[in-house]
């Protein structure tokens, strides 16, 4: 139901902001990461936790004023609730069950070994560790972790008025029991991954195919970029020799010989933080024949030797196939359109590959009743050279 779904902002690996209804879309940018939980969070009669993960050194003591924030995060927060006349053990059981699936590994009658890899902390909203599991009994025990093995309700320590505002916890994960051959090991990987329902790629293929083309490059513009010199900058210096020190140098990429089959390779990914690899939907209009490479082969150029270059043998190429991509990094779902071809012949007509759907789409230009070929989905292309060779 609509009611229980909350909108949450993830910043840094932790629940920075559950968005509201009123909200205004333009304050969203498009390089926020927003993560959908499914939590009643109106119900009075429960605790509701915002849980993150962090990896720490079991060795390691942490003094009670210490803030611990965002440190040592990692992988998605999650949101929960629970039933505050749960025990102690009851919910460590419950909060485990939320996160098993990241698991390569567990034993269900290893329970110890859970206990091994797993503490959790209460937080203040400060970030500061919350000593709410004082034990009269035992004045050495860390206050601020959850007893995973006490019977008491979360209640008797928290007070009856515990629903009423958010619970932080801090999943502390540690490898040391993994060198023991211990029956659980996780992959902190896959606290990083999400799965997309399927209706994605039909919504992403209706965008595209929304989408002016008219603010897309060229592939001769993407050639002329990738070729153009570059200025290291500071980080990335090169040594030389001569001078005897690190130099900001001038860096420039040439294509040096051309193959009768040419693959390009689009980039269609920019990293812009843990969380997010941003997918590029810009369109690249490439030609469907006649690519001309000449200007882009270094050995082309008079400076260089000529003898290793058969004048004969123009670089012109005709597009045969292209891959497409639709969905984000890591997932996501393939096409691909192709024509026949051989050293001698190019068919004009274009074949879609979609899983078990394959069927002829005209001429790739995009007329009535038919596809076009190259669109903001083009991953990767397939040229061949007109004569070989």
């Amino acid at each position: 139901p609509v009611a229980v779904m909350n909108l949450c902002d993830v910043y840094q690996n932790n629940v920075y902001e559950i968005l509201s209804d009123k909200k205004q879309i333009s304050s969203i940018s498009a390089e926020d990461v927003l993560v959908v939980y499914e939590v009643d969070l109106e119900d009075e009669n429960a605790v509701h936790v915002i849980c993150t993960n962090a990896l720490v050194d079991p060795d390691v003591t942490i003094s009670p004023n210490e803030l611990l924030g965002d440190r040592d995060l990692f992988g998605y927060p999650f949101l929960t609730s629970f039933d505050a006349n749960l025990s102690c053990k009851e919910i460590w059981d419950y909060i485990w069950v939320q996160v098993r699936r990241f698991m390569d590994k567990d034993d269900d009658d290893k329970r110890d070994d859970r206990l091994g890899i797993l503490r959790i902390r209460a937080l203040d909203p400060k970030g500061k560790p919350r000593l709410a599991f004082r034990d009269e009994e035992n004045d050495e025990v860390d206050a601020s972790i959850l007893p995973a093995n006490s019977n008491k309700p979360l209640s008797n320590y928290l007070g009856s008025e515990c629903g009423k505002q958010y619970m932080l916890l801090r999943l502390e994960w540690t490898r040391h029991v993994e060198e023991a051959s211990s029956s659980i090991v996780f992959d902190e990987e896959r606290f990083s991954e999400v799965e997309d329902h399927s209706s994605l790629f039909s919504a992403i293929k209706q965008q595209q195919a929304s989408k002016k083309e008219t603010k897309g490059v060229t592939l001769d513009e993407c050639f002329d970029t990738f070729t153009r010199p570059e200025r290291l900058d500071e980080d990335n210096m090169w040594y030389c020799s001569n001078c005897k020190t690190h130099v900001r140098a001038l860096k420039t990429m040439e294509l040096w010989r051309l193959p009768n089959v040419l693959v390009l390779h689009l980039k269609r990914f920019e990293f812009k933080n843990t969380y997010r690899r941003e997918k590029l939907e810009t369109f690249v209009d490439c030609p469907l024949e006649g690519l001309d490479m000449n200007k882009y082969c270094a050995a082309n150029d008079p400076k260089y030797k000529k003898d290793i270059v058969d004048d004969s043998v123009p670089a012109t190429y005709d597009l045969f196939g292209v891959t497409n991509h639709y969905g984000r990094m890591g997932f996501g779902h393939y096409t691909a359109f192709a024509r026949r071809w051989n050293e001698h012949t190019l068919s004009k007509e274009w074949v879609l590959f979609d899983d078990a759907n394959v069927r002829t789409v005209g001429n790739g230009l995009g007329g009535p009743g038919e596809e076009r070929v190259v669109t903001p989905a083009a991953y990767v292309l397939f040229y061949r050279r007109r004569v070989f060779s």
